[in-house]
């Protein structure tokens, strides 16, 4: 299992390296670079307002930041597809814990993608997931969200590790 996880993360590294941007020195160039470097500020901007969501339960300002035909591939029994329904999943998953916690351990943007890996914490309110009511979670994800060209979300993917995903199912061995 160590070896996958290994080979994941050195895939999941070579793709960031090939997704930095490089500096050149031809003025053409320079517009498309700043642009660049706009948009992936832009849509860090994003992630970090989707995080403080969960925190605060308040997901009024997801509604702008999703394409109306987003696909979110992290849903508990599949793609949940369509940002009213990936709204819906997100206020059921907050409701689940409220009192979750999230920080950044690193992150990685361009105008395309955003590169997280997220640290999360709470307390389950209820049964879910594979946890008890009551039941503490503190886990590590890496978290993958597309943008389209005017800026919204249009994919995201949560990969987490074995490891992490048999600690909340209570398999540890």
């Amino acid at each position: 299992m160590r070896k996958l996880t290994f080979v994941l993360g050195a895939a999941l590294c070579c793709l960031l390296f090939a997704c930095q941007t490089t500096v050149n020195t031809d003025p053409a160039d320079a517009a498309a670079t700043v642009a660049t470097d706009e948009a992936a500020e832009k849509n860090l901007e994003a992630m970090h307002t989707v995080n403080k969501a969960f925190e605060t339960g308040d997901f009024s300002a997801i509604r702008g930041l999703l394409a109306d035909d987003a696909v979110d591939h992290a849903g508990e029994t599949g793609d949940i597809k369509g940002a009213d329904s990936i709204i819906a999943m997100m206020q059921s998953w907050a409701k689940m814990a409220p009192n979750m916690k999230s920080s950044v351990i690193k992150e990685l943007a361009d105008k395309d993608y955003v590169f997280q890996w997220m640290k999360s914490s709470g307390t389950m309110a209820e049964d879910a997931f594979g946890m008890k009511k009551g039941q503490s979670y503190d886990s590590e994800a890496i978290e993958v969200t597309k943008f389209n060209a005017e800026g919204k979300m249009t994919e995201h993917w949560t990969f987490i590790s074995y490891g992490e995903m048999a600690k909340m199912m209570g398999d540890n061995k």
